[in-house]
């Protein structure tokens, strides 16, 4: 889990980069799941899904994937928060460590007992139906390798590619 300052940093960066790509953003109706949906797809794209062929699995690419779902979701926060950054940093905080148990079109999901490719499917169809899972979200950077600082480090870099 990333410490409370490093999760308001973020918003705090997200804010300041939305505003970058168009300054009335909050009041754009973006897709935010949309986007987290297409991004989910690309991430199983990359880790790889076909049985009938031999993939490897492109674990910097996947992680990137994660780090623009990361995106999508802060920007998504910061609208339902109204762009308070405590309000922010506390949901994220709050629902990261809810339950571990994902329930889909009446199917109960534990995550813990889930794979990769399961839970980036999973993570598809939440968006789908526009809706999110911290803990889901908990899962996906631990199995690519994303520890809190890790996150981090990857957030960063990415939002100083955009400067």
């Amino acid at each position: 889990m990333l410490p409370l300052e490093k999760i308001c940093m973020q918003a705090e960066l997200q804010e300041r980069l939305n505003c970058i790509v168009n300054p009335t953003w909050r009041s754009a109706g973006f897709p935010w799941h949309r986007a987290i949906m297409v991004e989910a797809a690309e991430a199983l794209e990359h880790y790889g899904w076909k049985w009938w062929k031999a993939q490897t699995p492109d674990m910097a690419q996947l992680r990137m994937e994660l780090i623009d779902i990361w995106h999508f979701l802060m920007s998504h926060y910061l609208v339902g928060c109204r762009g308070d950054i405590d309000s922010v940093t506390r949901s994220i905080v709050s629902e990261w460590q809810s339950a571990s148990v994902v329930t889909l079109d009446g199917r109960d999901f534990d995550l813990d007992a889930c794979d990769l490719r399961v839970l980036l499917e999973l993570l598809a169809g939440l968006s789908a139906v526009q809706r999110t899972s911290m803990p889901l979200m908990a899962r996906l950077f631990g199995h690519a390798g994303l520890d809190g600082e890790g996150l981090f480090r990857e957030y960063v870099s990415q939002y100083r590619d955009w400067e």
